[in-house]
């Protein structure tokens, strides 16, 4: 399967001080049966500071970042289709119902953000249906 992973507020807080507890497992888990790809609102050069800042880079096949899918900044959504993406993982209510709305799965995690404790079974569900 391949799996787009959103970054801000998804694997790192918004400011991008700080990785989402668990993620580390999450995504090694996730990375053994599946392709994984960042899609992310930010730019290309600030993606791939944060994942080398965390340690997150090793694990996914590629970043797709504004710039890449959204050039000119229309607000344009991250359009599964486009891609050829199986299943997108993201904090944004608005992704998540575009992309069900096109046939596509798309799973919503709570925002995790500067000094906040996600729910750590959030990403155990995930990992028990996608992992396995």
């Amino acid at each position: 399967m391949k799996i787009a992973v959103d970054m801000d507020n998804t694997l790192v807080d918004e400011l991008g001080s700080s990785k989402r507890p668990g993620i580390d497992r999450f995504r090694e888990k996730l990375a053994v049966k599946n392709v994984l790809y960042v899609w992310t609102n930010s730019t290309k050069p600030r993606a791939v500071e944060l994942l080398r800042f965390h340690d997150l880079r090793k694990y996914f096949e590629g970043i797709i970042a504004r710039e890449d899918y959204d050039p000119e900044e229309k607000g344009l959504p991250k359009d599964l289709r486009k891609y050829d993406f199986d299943l997108l993982i993201d904090d944004d209510p608005e992704e998540i119902i575009f992309n069900i709305g096109n046939k596509k799965r798309a799973i919503l995690v709570e925002p995790f953000r500067k000094n906040t404790k996600p729910d750590k079974d959030e990403l155990d569900s995930i990992l028990k249906k996608y992992s396995s």
